[in-house]
């Protein structure tokens, strides 16, 4: 299963996108950094995958990806 959110912000800037998942990397003026982190760990402990990306008209995208108990 697939899910995919999209808002219509900026998006993600190509320099910041591989590093986002590292604790303490953040690119806001307030904020510790942890957020995607954390979803990166649940994320691999679910068996699953998350995807950063910026869309095709502008705005960041996020992609979960949950596999079935059977696969």
């Amino acid at each position: 299963m697939r899910i995919a959110v999209l808002d219509s912000g900026n998006g993600f800037s190509h320099d910041i996108i591989e590093k986002l998942f590292i604790p303490f990397t953040t690119t806001k003026d307030v904020g510790l950094g942890l957020g995607l982190s954390i979803c990166g760990s649940i994320m691999t402990r679910l068996k699953g995958n998350i995807f950063l990306a910026s869309g095709l008209t502008g705005g960041a995208m996020i992609v979960l990806e949950l596999k079935k108990d059977d696969e």
